[in-house]
């Protein structure tokens, strides 16, 4: 389950015992806090929450819960033993503390445990920031490009940017790492319980906290009523046309972590690639697209170190690095075509030549098809407002056409504005759309430059000006 919540003036939401997309007014300041329990292949393991509460007051909330992170090693490259309990607690003054206390159920081998802290890049990148630690405080700023070497900071205990104070207190200090190097669109500040790493024992108990403290005079979380997306329709950016798109498997699955760190190589090659697929640390849905934007920060980045190279994405997919049981199935399913439509918005503001998805013969498919011939055609700029937490539909224009896209698994609504004159027609992909054949092309009803949109849960809408 999940549940939005507020303190002071902070909203953000729980889901699968973490919160996320922590925001002062409507500026993200934390993206997630989370207690993580990878194993020794650096697999994450989904935790199973139990005894969860939750209540929510005019003063703030308190979350209390117990889970159980184990899985065996059949059909998977790794396994892990892990039990932890969670109180996480917002007051009225905004301060946000997550504490997590927990043991290994058996003996087993693993890279890291412990609670970590994620910074969006689109809020904090340029930013600067003080640490604090055992040796006095430093400073620093978050950086635009993709760092290299990954972790750029260690051994610090708070961290200050803005009006945002982020601490740990009890076993473990804080390292902080730069995710893009990995597709996220996050810098990472986690803490390691003392362990002796790799090898976990039984019944080994450790507790750490976490505290997110906004100083300054702050307002309470407002009321926010509308379910409505505003999508207005901008100007037309000719130095960005969409990518050519491809499909099936190249062979290839290489990180941009690795041409960031080979950079002479890069340099030297007649173009640059890399893959690109979301869920290297996390793999729930909120992960997926959250991670998608990042995909103009890697393309900026490879330009600093090998400037005028074609620059090409593979391997586009919602494939998990680690083996699993079954084939993962957001793939061929209706999400996979809008998570596909997202990505390309993204690889066109990026400037890539060609983006390469090999997400099956399943939903995507159809979408990438239906989209292809728009190759070469100039972006135009939708803008997207929404009192969401997180705004559930995303757009972009192509030249004569406008594509609207659903993010989520049940219904939305939203208006697109400024529209051209003249006849424009609506093709509808989704879960109902059959199989077998394009998207049938309807008329779509303009009053004024503007339309009213009723989205099916995950739909892939494209309008066009004839």
């Amino acid at each position: 389950m999940e549940q939005e919540l507020s303190a002071g003036p902070l909203r953000c939401k729980f889901a699968d015992g973490e919160l996320r997309y922590i925001k002062l007014g409507d500026t993200e300041v934390v993206r997630r806090v989370f207690f993580a329990v990878r194993t020794k292949t650096w697999d994450t393991l989904t935790p199973k929450l139990s005894n969860l509460d939750i209540s929510q007051t005019e003063s703030g909330f308190r979350i209390v819960f117990d889970a159980r992170c184990e899985r065996g090693a059949a059909g998977f490259d790794s396994d892990g033993a892990f039990s932890w309990s969670g109180k996480i607690e917002g007051k009225r003054d905004g301060t946000i503390v997550f504490t997590a206390t927990g043991a290994p159920t058996r003996d087993f081998e693993t890279n890291r445990v412990g609670l970590c802290v994620l910074f969006g890049t689109p809020t904090v990148c340029g930013q600067k920031y003080t640490l604090t630690g055992k040796d006095g405080s430093r400073t620093g700023t978050f950086p635009k490009y993709v760092n290299a070497p990954l972790t750029f900071e260690e051994n610090f205990s708070e961290l200050r940017y803005g009006t945002i104070r982020v601490s740990a207190t009890g076993d473990g200090l804080f390292s902080m790492e730069d995710q893009r190097n990995f597709a996220d669109s996050s810098f990472k500040a986690y803490m390691t319980m003392p362990y002796a790493y790799p090898k976990l024992t039984k019944g080994d108990a450790h507790t750490q906290t976490i505290t997110i403290k906004p100083e300054g005079l702050l307002q309470a979380v407002k009321q926010r009523t509308s379910k409505t997306t505003r999508l207005v329709l901008g100007e037309i950016l000719l130095s960005r046309t969409f990518p050519e798109i491809r499909q099936g498997s190249t062979g290839e699955r290489n990180w941009f972590h690795s041409i960031n760190h080979d950079r002479e190589k890069a340099k030297a090659a007649e173009s640059v690639s890399f893959a690109y697929f979301p869920t290297e640390h996390l793999y729930d849905d909120d992960t997926c697209w959250e991670n998608v934007p990042v995909i103009v920060e890697l393309a900026e980045s490879a330009r600093q170190f090998a400037p005028g190279k074609q620059i090409d994405i593979h391997h586009i997919a919602l494939t998990l690095t680690h083996p699993r049981p079954a084939p993962e199935p957001r793939n061929a399913n209706p999400m996979g075509a809008a998570w596909a439509a997202v990505c390309l918005k993204y690889a066109t503001l990026a400037g890539v030549h060609s983006a390469t998805f090999d997400m099956g013969r399943g939903y995507a498919a159809r979408a990438l098809n239906v989209l292809k011939p728009l190759v070469g055609t100039p972006y135009r700029s939708v803008t997207a407002s929404s009192t969401a937490l997180v705004a559930p539909v995303e757009a972009f224009g192509l030249g004569q056409c406008v594509i609207v896209v659903n993010k989520t698994g049940v219904r939305q609504q939203a208006t697109l504005e400024k529209l051209l004159p003249g006849k424009w027609e609506a093709q509808e992909l989704h879960g109902q759309t059959p199989a077998g054949m394009a998207p049938a092309s309807t008329p779509v009803r303009v009053s004024g430059g503007k339309t009213n949109l009723n989205l099916a849960p995950h739909e892939v809408r494209i309008l066009t000006r004839r």
